[in-house]
């Protein structure tokens, strides 16, 4: 897993998963309802996962399981609030 252990810890203490996708490129995940899942991304939407607590970080959400095509970002100061946010994210059946 490319993901910092301190990040790791944090996640897995919110309930955050982890995801490996292979291609040396692997982030935290909350999966929403439907298709939608929430992505921890370095500053930029579509970008790594942070290499720290206090990195500025994104919360992407995407809306196809594809993660290329629709998305919305929502940026934060750090990638400790940004899972936070992430993490108080209600699962909701549409």
């Amino acid at each position: 897993m490319n993901i910092p252990s301190e990040i790791l810890i944090a996640a897995d203490s919110l309930g955050l998963g982890a995801c490996a996708t292979g291609g040396g490129c692997d982030f935290i995940i909350k999966p929403l309802s439907g298709e939608r899942t929430a992505v921890l991304s370095s500053q930029e939407a579509g970008g790594e996962c942070p290499d720290t607590l206090d990195e500025p970080s994104t919360v992407v959400i995407h809306f196809t399981p594809e993660w290329n095509d629709e998305f919305i970002a929502i940026p934060f100061p750090s990638a400790q609030e940004a899972m936070n946010a992430m993490a108080k994210i209600e699962h909701h059946e549409c």
